[in-house]
């Protein structure tokens, strides 16, 4: 009997396990919370955006009228010409700062459903503000890249 109890962890060597591992995942949350509000800080930033420049092209018609010296007679001729600038209406933030959110939400939706999982009542889970909080702003993030995406699929 005291050999067998002994093959068993103790108690406090579990807890404490337990509460290492819940410290690392609480300071990686606090970590991608960090850094997501960095980096929608500084994507937003005007110095860190990215020109979006379009080349415009368009027809510019000339209409002229001659006269012939050798006949009295008006000769009408219409010529087109080829103009073409390059137009920056807006800017847009760098695709690195998508790549970092994609990395923030994926461990924000990773620590939702593990907290979901673990919860001891998933009901309670789900009716309590902060979880509604954490799982609006998640969604949040999946509705706008799939609409993006729809858009840029849709146009492109």
């Amino acid at each position: 009997m005291h050999r067998a109890h002994a093959m068993r962890p103790s108690k406090p060597i579990m807890s404490r396990v337990l509460c290492a591992g819940v410290q690392v995942v609480a300071t990686m949350s606090v970590f991608f919370i960090i850094v997501s509000i960095l980096s929608f800080c500084i994507k937003t930033h005007p110095s860190m955006r990215v020109p979006s420049i379009q080349n415009v092209s368009f027809a510019r018609f000339a209409h002229r009228t001659t006269t012939s010296s050798s006949s009295s007679s008006w000769a009408n001729s219409t010529s087109a010409a080829s103009l073409w600038l390059l137009d920056k209406r807006r800017t847009d933030p760098h695709d690195a700062f998508f790549y970092v959110e994609c990395v923030c939400n994926a461990w924000f939706t990773f620590e939702i459903l593990i907290r979901f999982v673990v919860s001891p009542s998933k009901l309670a889970f789900i009716r309590a503000p902060v979880n509604i909080i954490d799982f609006v702003a998640t969604l949040s993030f999946y509705l706008d890249f799939l609409l993006t995406y729809h858009k840029k699929v849709g146009t492109g």
